[in-house]
């Protein structure tokens, strides 16, 4: 089944249908800091899929602060180009 979350937030839901089985197609959300979770959220799906959660947890363990967070994740978005 396809699942569309409208008012997503940090993405809960969606994660209860993603461990279920069920393919996430869009996650609707205007908060800035919950689309940030939405993002990180789905780049861990994608790494464990590709079975690289080391560079999961490298991007984890480098995060300084929130305003280079773009920045850390184009490093696996050219590795992976999502």
């Amino acid at each position: 089944m396809v699942i569309v979350d409208l008012f997503s937030g940090a993405g809960g839901l969606s994660e209860g249908f993603h461990k279920e089985g069920f393919k996430i197609v869009a996650q609707v959300e205007k908060d800035h800091w919950a689309i940030e979770t939405l993002k990180t959220r789905y780049i861990f799906h994608e790494l464990k899929k590709n079975n690289d959660l080391e560079m999961y947890y490298k991007y984890l363990i480098s995060k300084k602060t929130y305003k280079t967070i773009d920045n850390d994740r184009e490093q696996i978005f050219k590795k992976y180009k999502y």
